[in-house]
């Protein structure tokens, strides 16, 4: 076959000319529904579960365009790939807190990044987020990354139970370390075994646990 002639039966080759004779139909082939991200599967198992219960109310089905211009704008970075998310709300507080997991990796790690105003930690919403986290998520390390220049948040992180673990260098904005700090679901001190039927104390954590 002659050069012209391999290009001309490269430009017959077309991919609905593949899938036709393969025996598929295009139009079938283009159109198959999306399917379900991690967030649509946590979103099917919760809903059934997510009506307002005492002071708070868990919401889960922000669009993910606003979550993603929420971290942008306060925490000044996008969130990553395959991101799930919920927020808790304190009607009688009127604030909330909203708990992004993101870019899950294959050994069950994904990073954690925790919008909260002021007064809305408390010690049960921890245990309830590692519960979603560590058995809902089923992810086995969380890792929280913190601007190397905001030690009120890394101490809020080694008081809510993480441990440090590093420097990742010029982390935010190219310019800006970051202290990296994490958590496992074996050595997390909020989690009783599932099995237990202790309650959780309703006592408020420490003081620097409610500033942000």
């Amino acid at each position: 076959m002659s050069g012209a002639d391999a290009q001309e039966a490269g430009e017959d080759l077309t991919l609905e000319g593949i899938l036709r004779e393969a025996g598929l139909d295009p139009a079938e082939v283009f159109h198959q529904p999306r399917p379900q991200t991690l967030h649509d599967r946590m979103v099917q198992v919760l809903r059934p579960h997510a009506q307002p219960t005492g002071r708070a109310v868990v919401e889960f089905e922000d669009k993910p365009e606003q979550v993603g211009a929420w971290v942008n704008a306060l925490v000044g970075r996008p969130i990553g790939f395959e991101p799930t998310w919920i927020r808790i709300i304190r009607p009688d507080l009127s604030r909330g807190a909203l708990f992004i997991v993101h870019s899950p990796h294959p050994d069950n790690e994904a990073e954690l990044v925790v919008i909260a105003e002021k007064g809305v930690l408390t010690r049960p919403l921890i245990v309830d987020v590692c519960r979603w986290a560590f058995f809902g998520l089923g992810l086995g390390r969380v890792v929280v990354r913190i601007p190397a220049d905001r030690p009120d948040l890394a101490d809020l992180a080694r008081r809510a139970g993480f441990q440090f673990e590093g420097i990742a260098r010029r982390f935010y904005r190219g310019t800006l370390n970051a202290q990296i700090w994490a958590m496992t679901g074996a050595e997390c001190r909020w989690l009783a075994p599932r099995s237990s039927t202790a309650p959780v104390s309703n006592a408020p954590p420490p003081s620097s646990l409610k500033v942000h």
